[in-house]
């Protein structure tokens, strides 16, 4: 018969490194394996390409199909929101695609290690008939998997001093008894044993536990590799890196991908053909004859054909084909997705106001000074360290006017007797900034509150250098009576406050602080008060009550704020969310959390018609998922939030944009005048700026 012809021992050095074994010949088979890779790789590259590349953009195309509108282009590249059912069915595609490329991969290479060559049309028909098998049996063995990292699991928590080292013991020993079981995938291809498939196996390895476990383990600890692969892909390369980088990381994570298919029928076929050395115990191993009667039945041929490049470089052409989809879809943008730059900045300390001038770059106030962005999207800014906000201090506020200027007000005095004497009253410090490099501070004398509790402080920036400040003073009331609180309105007419006038604009029932518990901690609520000055110079108040569901909204027809009318509104029962105020049917406090996503404090901008909300929102969860130890965080991700601000009844729209390391220790959200959105958020250590185009 034809397949007599191919019986002889094979002569390519990888052939005689697995030609005979030893109980300890783990690490050879190992070495074999890769010099198989390096060796054939032109032959396992004909059949492990045209499989799992295609499986890799079918993914990718479910994904982006999947995502529609709620995509984001960052960075001229499209991210998809995989939903948990896109992970799914993405996942089974690949699935499919890596286990009809393993077995075809597996039948070329045991014909090139026998020295034959197998046409891979005729591999793949052998892998794509022997697919629902090996499905089954992969099912298994992942079944496998997860019952010993269950049960180590659950006998390493029993052991309180020896738990690490007795789940690393048990796990190692539960990665060998698995890998002893899978020589199963080789056989169900090659088929060259009557014996039922299990028993064969389990006399294939008989004598050689320790080294075959050890080897193949390898094979069961690559899909972890390549999970961080296929979730690189989809990630950008962190700024101020070029984009071309991470073009280039995702080529390089698919040629990954390609590898570790490679390597895993490489160790199998090695693995699965090696010979007992003399006198070694156990007596099964695989039949040559019959492998080589089946790769005769497939077509193989004594010859190898001559390589040819055409074919190579149409197989190399192929890679770039996932990365080249997702810039592709992004110049096309069939679903209009939104636009956005990303940008890392190097700002510390929590945000405390955001705005951004018609006719300038963003500018961000934090708790440890002010930020000019030098650009749109913030890549880099002019940078002033405020003695009036520094690290966050108590009783300070901030705010940036319409034409980019910047003040600050800070309670002094009580606190620090020594900076200025007040005879136990309050004074404050004043500070305005018209740009960078032209900021100046004063403080004075000023009576706030005396030896009552300290007022909430709102400031604003007046015309010709002047600073307005609000204050929220709570009055003295007898025991049991409800707690009452003075607004009034203070214009400086500069830092330094040579002249100033006050006006107290009324009295309301409001709590300044309340006790709230937060998780298993107990927290204090501070009301929230906010100025701002129309184009004529007439202030605005807004009190939020600290124990929440109730607001002030102060008007001042004049800027003298005579004949002012304070009126309550309706507020977020949660008075530490974030609100916009908006008219429907009169005014009221819209809070981020009506915009869809997480409950929490969330930010809110008002653009034109449409006010927009920045939130979190649950990822993709795994496919499967082991969890020792400690919880697993849940994936989330950074979305932006838009409904109508003019109430119209379009449905809420929601985009994605950008994965979350951890829970953000600060959200912020900008909006330009012609509607851009600056995403500002913290994740994992760093500091990021998202500039989007809706």
């Amino acid at each position: 018969m034809a397949f007599i012809a191919y019986s002889a021992p094979v002569t390519t050095p990888a052939a005689i490194s697995i030609d005979r074994s030893t109980p300890s010949d783990g690490g050879a088979v190992l070495v074999a394996g890769l010099v198989a890779v390096v060796t054939h790789w032109r032959a396992l590259a004909a059949v492990i390409v045209p499989t799992l590349l295609p499986a890799l953009l079918l993914a990718d195309v479910l994904a982006i199909v999947q995502a529609g509108p709620s995509a984001t282009i960052v960075d001229g590249v499209l991210r998809p929101l995989a939903t948990n059912e896109g992970s799914v069915v993405g996942g089974l595609v690949v699935a499919f695609g890596w286990l009809l490329g393993l077995n075809a991969a597996m039948v070329v290479l045991t014909g090139r290690l026998r020295g034959v060559t197998v046409p891979p049309r005729q591999a793949l028909r052998r892998a794509l008939r022997t697919l629902p098998e090996s499905a089954v049996a992969v099912l298994l063995l992942l079944l496998l998997v997860g019952a010993v990292a269950v049960g180590a699991a659950f006998a390493a928590a029993g052991a309180d001093e020896l738990q690490l080292p007795l789940l690393v013991v048990l796990i190692a020993g539960g990665l060998v008894l698995v890998g002893t079981r899978l020589p199963l995938l080789p056989a169900l291809v090659l088929r060259d044993n009557e014996l039922p498939l299990l028993r064969h196996v389990h006399r294939l390895v008989d004598g050689r536990l320790p080294s075959t476990g050890i080897a193949l383990s390898v094979v069961i600890a690559l899909p972890w590799l390549a999970d961080l692969l296929t979730d690189g892909r989809s990630q950008p390369v962190a700024p101020p890196y070029p984009a071309y980088l991470g073009w280039v990381g995702q080529v390089l994570a698919v040629v990954g991908l390609l590898l570790i298919t490679a390597a895993q029928a490489a160790l199998l076929t090695v693995a699965y053909l090696r010979q007992r050395a003399p006198g070694q115990a156990g007596s099964v191993e695989a039949d040559p004859a019959r492998i080589d009667a089946v790769l005769a039945a497939l077509g193989a041929t004594g010859t190898a054909p001559a390589p040819r490049r055409a074919a190579g470089w149409t197989l190399a052409a192929l890679v770039p084909l996932p990365m080249l989809l997702g810039l592709g879809v992004a110049a096309v943008n069939p679903y209009g997705s939104p636009r956005a730059v990303s940008q890392q900045v190097s700002w510390s300390g929590a945000i405390l106001a955001t705005a951004w001038p018609a006719g300038r770059h963003p500018i961000v106030v934090t708790d440890w000074g002010v930020h000019w962005c030098r650009d749109d999207a913030c890549a880099s800014s002019d940078q002033h360290t405020s003695a009036v906000t520094w690290h966050g201090a108590e009783g300070t506020a901030s705010a940036i006017g319409a034409d980019g200027t910047v003040v600050a007000a800070g309670l002094r005095g009580r606190d620090v007797p020594d900076l200025v004497r007040t005879d136990g009253n309050d004074a404050v410090q004043l500070e305005r900034c018209d740009g960078p490099e032209r900021c100046d501070d004063g403080i004075t004398r000023w009576h706030t509150g005396g030896e009552e509790a300290q007022p909430v402080l709102a400031v604003a920036p007046g015309p010709d250098g002047s600073v307005v400040v609000a204050t929220a003073r709570p009055l003295p009331v007898k025991e049991g009576d409800p707690e009452r609180v003075e607004l009034a309105v203070t214009r400086c007419n500069t830092v330094h406050c040579n002249r100033r006038s006050l006006a107290v604009l009324g009295t309301v029932e409001a709590a300044l602080t309340s006790p709230d518990r937060h998780g298993d901690s107990l927290r204090t609520v501070v009301a929230q008060l906010t100025l701002t000055l129309d184009a004529d110079d007439h202030p605005t108040l807004l009190l939020r009550d600290a124990a929440g569901g109730r607001a002030w909204l102060a008007t001042c027809p004049a800027a003298d704020c005579r004949g002012a009318r304070v009126e309550q509104i309706g507020a977020p029962a949660d008075a530490t969310l974030p609100a916009a105020l908006l008219d429907r049917g009169g005014p009221r406090l819209v809070e981020g959390a009506e915009l869809g996503g997480d409950q929490g404090r969330w930010p809110v901008a008002v653009r034109g018609d449409t006010a927009c909300g920045l939130t979190t929102a649950p990822g993709p969860e795994p496919v499967v998922s082991v969890r020792i130890g400690a919880p697993t965080p849940t994936p989330r991700r950074l979305a932006l939030w838009c409904m109508p601000a003019d109430g119209a009844t379009w449905p809420p729209r929601r985009v994605t944009l950008a994965p979350l390391t951890g829970e953000p220790y600060y959200l912020a959200l900008v909006a330009a005048p012609d509607g851009r959105l600056l995403a500002l958020w913290d994740d994992d250590g760093y500091r990021h700026a998202l500039l989007v185009t809706l």
